[in-house]
């Protein structure tokens, strides 16, 4: 993978760019002035998010895997005494 922090930086622009679309949807569908409008500001606003995500891939798929990843370490349980025996062969 990239540098983590940088794969982090570009998920956190992709979920800014994806809030600020649907805020302009809303604002939008909420200016129309009619039934027709909305639907065609509906479909623009598809095509313009599937376009995103069509650029965003490599990071979506590398965010999937690092989750994919992270879900097979073990997860420590806190509660239960252990012993660590270390020491030179």
């Amino acid at each position: 993978y990239e540098c983590y922090d940088d794969l982090l930086e570009r998920a956190s622009e992709l979920q800014r760019r994806l809030h600020n679309r649907a805020k302009l949807q809303q604002e939008a569908v909420l200016n129309a002035s009619s039934r027709l409008d909305m639907t065609r500001i509906r479909q623009e606003t598809f095509v313009s998010m599937k376009n995103l995500y069509s650029k965003s891939m490599t990071l979506l798929l590398d965010l999937q895997s690092i989750s994919r990843t992270l879900r097979n370490l073990q997860i420590p349980d806190v509660k239960l005494p252990t012993v660590l025996i270390s020491g030179a062969p």
